[in-house]
Formats: structure tokens, C-alpha cells, sequence
């Protein structure tokens, strides 16, 4: 990780990179400070050099025990020192006291999770310092290039987030499979109206017995709703006959930090020929798409073979139609690991990167007809290890209809 890092700081010609704010709401910082359970910690990396971790006092003992370089705020401008300065100053105070004593210089990247206006004051005053020149905040994508590349361990984390996602729709498979229908409606089995809400509830109970983190909200939608790719669904509805339901659930372990992604399209009982049809098209781009993921190979080729196949099926397209609402409308995947979204890109417009081995992203095509109220999306996550061969981490059979009992 390291040596991709110094590699990446080479590229850019940076000198340092400095991390601050809240660890658990910057997933940099989670991933360079791994092992340590500082709550808001500084990062300071020298290009060649360890990275300096600063911690808070009552955070020493967890400090003692690790093989990294730490050093205590107190250690950098003892709090009396800070105490006895006007509020406005002590941000500022520490600032100067920590480049002095890290001998910060050249080329420095500073990035994080700091409240504007903290990250502002910070800015106000590391500018005044002759020495420091503070590259652009677009020079941050070189944490997302590193983190693309995935170790061994973060494999096991996203399996782990996966596993527990396949259990959302395995048991919402149980739950519809277990109603009964009556009047293209379905009743639970305490013959109680069913709700989309029905379903939400399942994955809200399976989110807090797995410990999956709530800042995802599934999407979980019908009918019309399901036309709109990011609709996140409306819980009142009744879960109804013939009408296509779209399942995206794509949490992060709360232990881990690692999310996992999967998308099901499903009809309860019946679909229309055209509905069957849409799904048979995406399934076969699906199909399509993860046959052509090879090491070496530029992300934009599953894509444009994508935009190609349903182009030749009569569907709208970014590539036919640029900025279409119908059709396939977004592109076709993402990485994925501390964030839901990130490196690399799966779209017909990155025409300049490659596949690389050890990366984690998904495989999502979709089409989407508010004419019909029907929209159907499949999506895996997916795992290119080190050998170049393609593993689907979220493995679950593509079905589209579930029958009630």
C-alpha cells in the first residue's frame, strides 16, 4: 500500500500528505490508519517516510501498543500552552507547532474530514507559511487510485458484507414465496395486507442483527417508481401482482467499513411480455459485459458493449441519446470497497484505463420505462483477483418471477 502511495506522491510531485478530521467519516483516513481506533487522528505521511499518526491523550495506551510512529498532541503544544490563548488562535497555534516539529515543507497535500470551517482556519493558516506550497484538492484522487488496489484482508471484509446482503434477499424471496394472492394482491400469512414496507422491514431487521451500516438507504421500489433508477420506494404500497420490483441494497459492514452492492429485479407471480422481454435484455447484458472484463482491457469496452447490445434490441442509450430519462440511462459500474462508489469506472467515457487485477467493482445494467411503469436493473459485485480471473462476490440466482404459495 505504501509503495503505491510514495509512487502516486512521486506522479504528482508531492512532498507530505496530511489527514485530519473524523476517521470514521473519511474512508482515506480509515484506510491508512488501519489498526488504530483513533477517533479523529492527524495523518501526516512524508513521501518515503512512515506515517505519523497524532492521537489524543486519553488515545496513548492504544498508541503504546502499536509498532507505528505516533506522537501525542500534548507532545506537539501542550494543552496549558493552548488553553491560555484566545479561542480563535489555538487552531492556528497547533497548526504552526505541528509543521514545525515535522519539519513540514514543499509540495502538501492536505485533505480529511474537517468541518468547513475548521478546514478553513486550518487553510488560512498554512498558507501564510513561505515553505508549504498546498497543492490542489483535485490532487486528493490519489488516495481513491490506491485504495482501488485491494489486499487479501479487504476481499474477506466485502465477502462478509456480501454474505449478509444475500441474506436480505433470500429471506425476502422466503417472505413472498410464504403470501398468499387474492385479487392481484398479496396477504401475509396472518392474511394482513403485504407492503412494500413489508419488505423494507426484512432488511431493516437483517441490517441491525448483521450490524450493516444505515447510510445507505436500500432502494426498494415498484411499479413507477422502479422506472427511476435511485427511487428509493414508497412503503405504502401494496405489493402487487405483475408489477416489477427493484432491490438495491448496498450497506457497509459496520465493523469493517467494507460495503458490498446487489441489485434483484423481480415480478410476484406474472409479468407481461414486454416486461420478460426488458429482463431477457438485461440479463444477456449482464451476461455480455462480465464476459469481456479482462486485465489489460480499458474499463469503456463492457460499456460500450453494453450501449451496443441494446441499441441493437431498439433502447435508448447515453450514446444515442446523451442525457435520456428512458432506456439505459446510467453507465454500467463502480468500484467498491470503504466507499459504495469509487475507482475504477466502469463507463463507455473512460476510455483511458484498464482492468487491473485485485479490484473490486460492480456490473449493473439496467433499463428503465416510466411508459410501462417498469424498471429492471441486475447487479453483482464482482472481484478481478490476482491470477485475472473475474469472481462474483454476491452470487444469487437472477429469477424473475417469484410465486406466492
Amino acid at each position: 500500500m505504501l509503495e503505491r502511495l510514495y509512487n502516486e506522491m512521486a506522479e504528482n510531485s508531492l512532498d507530505w500528505i496530511i489527514l485530519s478530521g473524523i476517521r470514521t467519516n473519511c474512508p482515506d483516513i480509515m484506510y491508512i490508519a488501519k489498526g488504530f481506533t483513533f477517533a479523529e487522528p492527524i495523518i501526516a505521511i512524508k513521501r518515503d517516510g512512515k506515517p505519523v499518526f497524532i492521537h489524543e491523550m486519553m488515545e496513548s495506551e492504544e498508541a503504546l501498543q502499536s509498532q507505528e510512529q505516533t506522537i501525542c498532541r500534548d507532545d506537539i503544544i501542550s494543552r496549558s500552552s493552548l488553553i491560555s490563548l484566545p479561542a480563535g488562535q489555538r487552531t492556528g497555534a497547533f497548526w504552526n507547532a505541528l509543521i514545525k516539529k515535522l519539519g513540514i515543507s514543499g509540495k502538501v497535500l492536505f485533505t480529511g474530514s474537517e468541518a468547513t470551517g475548521k478546514a478553513f482556519m486550518i487553510y488560512e493558516e498554512i498558507k501564510n507559511h513561505p515553505e508549504i506550497e498546498i497543492a490542489p484538492f483535485a490532487a486528493s484522487s490519489i488516495l481513491k487510485t490506491v485504495r482501488e488496489i485491494k489486499t487479501e484482508k479487504e476481499i474477506s471484509f466485502i465477502r462478509r458484507t456480501s454474505k449478509k446482503i444475500i441474506r436480505i434477499f433470500s429471506e425476502t424471496e422466503k417472505f413472498i414465496s410464504s403470501c398468499t394472492e387474492k385479487d392481484g394482491f398479496l396477504y401475509d400469512s396472518f392474511a394482513n395486507p403485504a407492503y412494500l414496507g413489508s419488505i423494507r422491514d426484512i432488511a431493516k431487521r437483517i441490517y441491525s442483527e448483521e450490524g450493516l451500516s444505515k447510510k445507505e438507504i436500500p432502494i426498494i421500489s415498484m411499479g413507477s417508481d422502479a422506472a427511476s433508477p435511485h427511487m428509493r420506494g414508497n412503503d405504502s404500497m401494496r405489493l402487487e401482482t405483475g408489477k416489477t420490483i427493484v432491490m438495491d441494497i448496498s450497506p457497509a459492514d459496520e465493523e469493517t467499513g467494507y460495503y458490498s452492492d446487489m441489485t434483484r429485479t423481480f415480478c410476484i407471480n406474472e409479468a407481461s411480455d414486454r416486461i420478460r422481454t426488458l429482463f431477457r435484455d438485461v440479463k444477456d447484458a449482464y451476461v455480455k459485459s462480465s464476459s469481456l472484463i479482462k486485465t489489460g482491457e480499458r474499463l469503456s469496452i463492457p460499456d460500450e458493449a453494453v450501449c451496443g447490445l441494446f441499441e441493437e434490441r431498439g433502447h435508448k442509450t447515453p450514446r444515442t441519446h446523451p442525457g435520456t430519462s428512458e432506456g439505459y440511462v446510467h453507465s454500467l459500474g463502480h468500484g467498491v470497497g470503504l466507499e459504495v462508489h469509487e475507482f475504477p469506472q466502469l463507463s463507455s467515457r473512460n476510455t483511458q484505463k484498464t482492468f487491473k487485477n485485485e479490484t473490486v467493482f460492480t456490473i449493473e445494467p439496467g433499463l428503465y420505462y416510466k411508459s410501462i411503469e417498469a424498471g429492471i436493473r441486475l447487479e453483482d459485485t464482482f472481484y478481478l483477483d490476482k491470477h485475472g480471473k473475474l469472481i462474483n462476490l454476491t452470487e444469487y440466482p437472477m429469477e424473475l418471477i417469484i410465486k406466492t404459495k
